[in-house]
C-alpha cells in the first residue's frame, strides 16, 4: 500500500523534502495550520505536539508550496513579517538585516487580511449588494412610471388636440352654413329687386310704345291730354342686404387654450384706469406678489390688506407693528418694515400668519424695504444706507452705499440689468450703483430741464424701465434704458405727493399717496 501511494505521488507530482527534518525524506504529508511539509517521523511527532493543527496527504493539496511566499532577499520560504519594512522575511533575515525588528507570523497576518477582506465580502453580499440591487429596483421603477407619466400627458395632448381640431371643424362648419344660409337670404333679396325693375321696366316700354303710336298717328283727338298714371315710374329704392362682416375670435381664450403669446410692450399715453382710498390709516405703501396679489400697508396701522383695483378688500393679516414699506419674496412671504417709532425689527410675515424676525438696525430704523431678483433684501436706514441682507436672516452681506446724512437713502431697488438704484432724497438724485456698490451715475434732472425734488418710491416694469415718484414736483418719472428720466404723470393725471409705487402682472403701475388716495395708470400696452 505505501508503495502505491509513492508510485501515485511521483506520478501526480515532483518529490518535496520535509520541512522539519534535514534528512531530505520526501514529504508526504501537510500540515494546513503551519503550511510545513513532512515526513512519516516528522508528521508523527508534529501530531503529538500540535494535536489541534489539521494534517493531510500533501496529494490531497495540489501544490501548497506553490502558496508559501519566499524571501526577495534570500529566496528562502518567509516564515514571518518584518513590521518595520512591511515584507515577508525568512529565518536568515530575522538574525541578518531585520534583527531587532517587530516580527508576526506570517500567517496570522495571511490570516487577518483575509478575515478582513472576508468581512468585506460578506458586507458587500449582505449590505451593499441588497442596497444597490433595491437602489436599482427603485430606479427601474421611477423611470417605468416617469415613461408612463409622460406617455399619458402624450395621450392627453394629443386627446385635447382631436378635440380642439373637431371643434374648430365644427364651429368653421356651422359658421360656414351659417353663412351660406345669409348668403341664400341676401341674393334672394337682390333676385327679387331686380325682377321688380325687370317688370318695372316692361311697363315703362309698353308705355312708351304706346304714347309712340300716338305720336306717328298724328291725330289730335289720339294724343292724351295728360300722361297716363302708368307713366309716373317712381325710383326703386329697395332695402338691400349689406354683406356680412366677420369678427375674429377672442385671442385671450385662444392663448388659454393653446398657450402664451409674447407679445412685446409698447408705451402709450397715460391713462388712469381706477382710483381707489386706501383701506388703512395713515400714508400707504404696496408691494405685489408674483401671483398679483396687491397689498396695502398703512403708516398707522398694525395691519396690511389684499385689495383689488376697485378698492375691496379680499383679505387683512395681523402685523406686529406700523408699516413704512412692504416688500414681497417669490414664495409670498412679505417683508415688513416698521415706521422708526415702533420697532428696528425687520420682520418677514409668513403666508401661515407667524412673523420672523429677519434683521435688527438697532440703534437705527428701516426707511425702506425691497426683494431682489436673487431673493436677498435690500435694506435702507436712517443714516442713508443700503444694506443687502440674506432672506434667511444670516447677517449683512454688504453695505452697498452711504448718503450724506439722516434719512437720505429712502427706497432701493433692483434693476433687470443688475444695477442698483437707489433713491436720496438729500441730494436730491436717483443714483444707479453696481451690484457690489460702485456709483455709475447720479440723475438729478428730467427731460427739459425740471430738476428732482424729493424722490419718493421705486418701482420695475417689464420693459425694464425704472420708475421714481417725486413728492415735492407731484409727478412720477421713467427712467428706460438710455438713463434718461421723463415725466410719465403729473399733476394734470391728478398725482399729489407720491408716495410709493408697484407695477401689477398687467403692466399697470400703482401710485400711493400721502393722503391715502391710491391711483392705477395703464402706461404699457
Amino acid at each position: 500500500m505505501a508503495m502505491s501511494k509513492s508510485v501515485k505521488m511521483e506520478h501526480a507530482q515532483a518529490p518535496v523534502p520535509c520541512n522539519l527534518c534535514d534528512n531530505e525524506e520526501p514529504g508526504e504529508h501537510y500540515c494546513v495550520d503551519c503550511k510545513y511539509t513532512l515526513c512519516v517521523q516528522c508528521e508523527k511527532t508534529h501530531r503529538k505536539i500540535a494535536k489541534d493543527h489539521k494534517v493531510v496527504l500533501r496529494s490531497q493539496v495540489g501544490d501548497p508550496d506553490s502558496k508559501i511566499m519566499s524571501c526577495t532577499e534570500h529566496g528562502e520560504r518567509a516564515i514571518f513579517h518584518c513590521e518595520i519594512c512591511s515584507i515577508p522575511v525568512c529565518a536568515k533575515c530575522v538574525i541578518g538585516d531585520h534583527q531587532g525588528h517587530k516580527m508576526g507570523q506570517l500567517t496570522d497576518l495571511l490570516e487577518e487580511r483575509k478575515k478582513s477582506l472576508q468581512n468585506n465580502i460578506n458586507e458587500i453580499r449582505q449590505d451593499t449588494l441588497p442596497k444597490l440591487e433595491n437602489m436599482r429596483k427603485n430606479i427601474d421603477s421611477e423611470r417605468e412610471y416617469y415613461e408612463l407619466k409622460v406617455n399619458e400627458v402624450a395621450k392627453e395632448m394629443e386627446a385635447e388636440n382631436k378635440y380642439i381640431h373637431e371643434e374648430v371643424e365644427r364651429i368653421h362648419n356651422e359658421r360656414i352654413k351659417r353663412l351660406n344660409n345669409i348668403r341664400e337670404t341676401g341674393l334672394m333679396v337682390f333676385d327679387r329687386c331686380a325682377n321688380e325693375i325687370t317688370m318695372t321696366k316692361d311697363i315703362a316700354l309698353d308705355i312708351e310704345s304706346q304714347y309712340q303710336d300716338a305720336i306717328e298717328r298724328n291725330v289730335l283727338q289720339s294724343l292724351p291730354k295728360k300722361p297716363l298714371p302708368e307713366v309716373a315710374i317712381k325710383p326703386i329704392k329697395p332695402e338691400l342686404p349689406k354683406p356680412p362682416s366677420f369678427v375674429p375670435g377672442s385671442k385671450q381664450e385662444l392663448v388659454k387654450i393653446m398657450g402664451k403669446l409674447q407679445v412685446s410692450l409698447m408705451q402709450i399715453p397715460p391713462q388712469m384706469i381706477s382710483v381707489i382710498q386706501s383701506p388703512l390709516e395713515g400714508s400707504p405703501s404696496v408691494c405685489i406678489t408674483k401671483e398679483g396679489e396687491v397689498w396695502i400697508g398703512g403708516f398707522e396701522s398694525k395691519e396690511i390688506a389684499m385689495v383689488n383695483m376697485h378698492g375691496q378688500v379680499n383679505k387683512k393679516r395681523k402685523t406686529p407693528f406700523r408699516n413704512r414699506s412692504l416688500a414681497v419674496l417669490d414664495n409670498g412671504d412679505i417683508v415688513l418694515s416698521p415706521i422708526h417709532r415702533d420697532s428696528s425689527v425687520v420682520s418677514i410675515l409668513q403666508r401661515d400668519g407667524n412673523v420672523e424676525q429677519l434683521f435688527d438696525l438697532a440703534p437705527t430704523r428701516s426707511t425702506g424695504v425691497s426683494v431682489t431678483p436673487d431673493q436677498k433684501v435690500l435694506i435702507c436706514n436712517w443714516k442713508g444706507k443700503v444694506l443687502r441682507i440674506n432672506s434667511g436672516g444670516s447677517g449683512v452681506l454688504k453695505c452697498l452705499y452711504t448718503g450724506s446724512g439722516d434719512d437720505t437713502a429712502s427706497d432701493a431697488i433692483a434693476a433687470a440689468d443688475g444695477k442698483i438704484v437707489v433713491s436720496d432724497r438729500k441730494t436730491p438724485a436717483v443714483v444707479l450703483i453696481s451690484y457690489d456698490g460702485k456709483i455709475l451715475s447720479k440723475l438729478t434732472h428730467a427731460a427739459g430741464g425740471k430738476k428732482l425734488g424729493c424722490p419718493a418710491g421705486l418701482a420695475l416694469d417689464d420693459m425694464g424701465n425704472i420708475l421714481c415718484g417725486d413728492k415735492d414736483n407731484n409727478c412720477v418719472y421713467i427712467i428706460g434704458q438710455d438713463h434718461q428720466m421723463r415725466e410719465l404723470v403729473g399733476p394734470s393725471h391728478g398725482i399729489q405727493e407720491p408716495r410709493d409705487l408697484a407695477t401689477d402682472n398687467e403692466n399697470n403701475l400703482w401710485i400711493t399717496q400721502y393722503n391715502g388716495l391710491i391711483r392705477i395708470f395703464k402706461y404699457l400696452a
